[in-house]
């Protein structure tokens, strides 16, 4: 063994540092694995998980270097497997903060709107009677 290491120039402690370089890898493969499986057992035919598809997909093409989706990340790059997974977490963080952050804008503005320009009094009157007509 001795000879086949100094032989090939292959570095005694790359024998002992292999295990502790590959064993987060092999962990997120599994949970990858998992993630895929959940994911087409549940996920596919769920109209949010179409849209998160195509908005991760437009914000890969408006910025290729931030965004990558995680199929793109396993698939086509070689982004060692556990950074892969926390760099999808913090994209989903990310992507889901400015979802909500969108949807309170739409909402307020939506809320200015039907307040500033519209009669309100009578909204909510009509909204009293139907009430009162299910009581």
């Amino acid at each position: 063994m001795n000879y086949w290491i100094s032989s090939t120039m292959i570095s005694p402690n790359a024998f002992l540092s292999f295990p502790d370089c590959r064993v987060p890898d092999d962990h997120a493969i599994s949970d990858l694995a998992m993630y895929n499986y959940v994911e087409m057992r549940m996920h596919v035919n769920s109209k949010w998980f179409m849209f998160r598809k195509y908005l991760d997909n437009f914000l890969h093409f408006m910025m290729p270097r931030t965004i990558v989706p995680l199929y793109t990340m396993v698939t086509f790059t070689q982004i060692r497997y556990h950074e892969v997974i926390k760099r999808s977490k913090w994209q989903t963080k990310v992507i889901n903060a400015g979802l909500c952050v969108l949807g309170a804008a739409a909402t307020a503005t939506g809320i200015y709107v039907l307040h500033k320009f519209s009669n309100v009094n009578i909204h909510m009157e009509r909204i009293r009677n139907l009430i009162f007509i299910f009581k």
